[in-house]
């Protein structure tokens, strides 16, 4: 029986042995993408590397946009630039409020922004936020928030691809990397990301057969809200959140949007944070076709509609008296 459990033991230990071998010279040799259980998407993406790269060199800023890319598709630094009001977008692809504690942890006490805005991506508000969690790991140093981060929901797939990122760091050191940049996506320094799109890429037709659903917010995101309110009151910056302008299309099908929101406020409101809703906002005029990028993304003219408008109700609410509005 002891040279039975002897044998399987070996063979276990020989099997993990020669799978990290695998995965090692899958990495290396850039087949790793390919792998269904190890995801790392180091320089690649929607920009996610040249914006965790210069945000090593932010601090003292007045505003820090954060959360998904409605942020970095939405707001365009550049608008608040132009009133002298630094600012910088750390949008990152299906960011949650699990995803934005860490990158607060570990980058508020630099940044040292006095106010922070951040949207409320409803699709993530129920997710585990490890697809996100991935992508920023993949183009950030690996430092201790970002493997807590990563570690706190550890799988099989998560376990994987955390060891694909280590060997690729091995083989090309994070400040070495290449980025591949997307077709039709330029990055703008300050951290927004503008397209060449200016017509929505849905027809009519798929945008009036988008599929109902609701939405909700688990226990582990809205812990994590709970964290990124406590953070910023320990750290005295002034926290708002906001609710990203979505086709009327793509609202009309969310079947609990306004119970959701009202419910969201109510939370808020106990911990003295504003939410802002830009799809009830009669002032922000956007038509589908015209303004938005699909469903839920606006294009660069819709981006800034709603940047003037966000840059004025700021303004409107006191935050850093140098704010003119438009």
């Amino acid at each position: 029986m002891k040279r039975f459990v002897i044998k399987i033991v070996g063979v276990i230990a020989l099997s993990i042995a020669l799978y990290a071998i695998v995965l090692f010279l899958y990495t290396l040799l850039g087949f790793n993408r390919w792998l269904p259980n190890a995801r790392n998407t180091t320089g690649r993406g929607y920009y996610t590397y040249s914006r965790l790269q210069e945000l090593q060199t932010i601090k003292n800023i007045d505003i820090l946009f954060i959360g998904s890319s409605h942020m970095y598709r939405g707001v365009d630094t550049r608008v608040f630039e132009k009133s002298n009001i630094s600012t910088f977008n750390l949008g990152t692809s299906g960011q949650t409020p699990y995803n934005t504690y860490y990158l607060l942890k570990e980058h508020l006490d630099r940044i040292r922004p006095k106010t922070i805005v951040m949207d409320v991506y409803l699709e993530g508000m129920d997710s585990d936020g490890m697809g996100a969690s991935i992508e920023i790991v993949s183009n950030h140093e690996l430092t201790d928030n970002m493997l807590e981060m990563v570690n706190k929901k550890l799988n099989f797939e998560t376990a994987n691809s955390l060891l694909s990122i280590y060997i690729s760091r091995f083989h090309t050191p994070l400040s070495e990397v290449i980025e591949v940049k997307p077709t039709n996506d330029y990055y703008i320094p300050g951290g927004y990301i503008e397209t060449n799109k200016l017509k929505n890429e849905l027809t009519e037709k798929q945008l009036k057969n988008l599929k109902s659903h609701s939405i909700a917010i688990n226990d582990l995101q809205k812990t994590y809200l709970n964290k990124v309110v406590e953070l910023c009151n320990e750290s005295n910056v002034r926290l708002i959140l906001i609710v990203p302008p979505l086709t009327k299309e793509f609202k009309n099908n969310i079947s609990n949007y306004e119970a959701f929101i009202n419910n969201l406020q109510i939370l808020l409101h106990e911990k003295g944070v504003l939410l802002i809703d830009y799809n009830n906002r009669e002032e922000l005029i956007l038509n589908t076709f015209e303004d938005f990028l699909d469903a839920n993304h606006l294009n660069p003219i819709g981006a800034l509609k709603f940047s003037y408008l966000l840059k004025n109700d700021l303004s409107e609410l006191g935050i850093n008296n140098h704010i003119q509005t438009k």
